[in-house]
């Protein structure tokens, strides 16, 4: 046997290995978000649908509110046919800091300017890693990144563990250290399981993966204020 056909014989199986051992990074899971002022009063919804109801944590945004916003997307426009919304994970009216997370109409925040020109990235295809739940608890869809402070409040129904059924996380943020499980959770923007599919809550991420999203760097750290919870 030549010396190049027994070096690449040697050298396939670690090549198998390798592939095996080191996961993937998921492409395009950076999101680069945006932090800018609201032009109008505006709702913090759960769906992308004027008609679907608001997160029952959080108050309207009056106009000059702060808000941090992790991508876009397309959905239902107050006057029928269709419209931009964001992906919020973070506001401050009256300078307070809130993590509520929701969607908001973007022609009352910007006269959808940063989905117009492109400046947000736009949720899907792009934006965060799709995870299974699988990992022995069933998943709630959270109003806040806290289970005990934020009244309890659940923006969507809770996400069965199995059964095929996942959750689409966008980014991260440190919530309520939650049973001493630890910190972190995640934005999601889809949930497998929930009927609504495209409700944006916050789900505790050691339930989830045991936060493995966030610590391999799949995906990024929100742009919410950090608010103690």
């Amino acid at each position: 046997m030549s010396l190049r056909r027994l070096a690449t014989a040697l050298l396939a199986p670690l090549a198998v290995i390798v592939a095996i051992v080191l996961p993937a990074t998921p492409a395009n899971a950076y999101i680069q978000g945006s932090v800018i002022n609201t032009g109008n009063w505006t709702g913090v919804y759960i769906w992308p649908n004027p008609n679907g109801g608001k997160n029952p944590a959080a108050q309207d945004l009056p106009p000059g509110t702060q808000v941090s916003l992790e991508c876009t997307v397309t959905g239902a426009d107050f006057g029928g046919g269709s419209a931009p919304w964001y992906l919020v994970s973070g506001e401050w009216p009256g300078g307070a800091p809130h993590s509520w997370a929701g969607w908001l109409y973007a022609p009352f925040v910007d006269g959808s300017r940063l989905a117009n020109s492109g400046s947000l990235p736009k949720c899907d295809p792009y934006g965060g890693v799709i995870i299974g739940v699988n990992n022995g608890h069933n998943i709630g869809q959270y109003s806040c990144p806290a289970v005990d402070n934020c009244h309890g409040y659940k923006n969507a129904p809770d996400v069965p563990m199995g059964g095929g059924n996942y959750v689409k996380a966008v980014c991260w943020t440190r919530g309520q250290n939650y049973l001493g499980y630890g910190d972190i959770w995640y934005e999601v923007e889809q949930a497998a399981g929930d009927p609504h599919y495209d409700s944006a809550a916050w789900v505790f991420a050691p339930y989830v993966d045991n936060g493995s999203a966030a610590y391999n760097n799949f995906i990024q750290e929100c742009r919410n204020p950090h608010y103690s919870y």
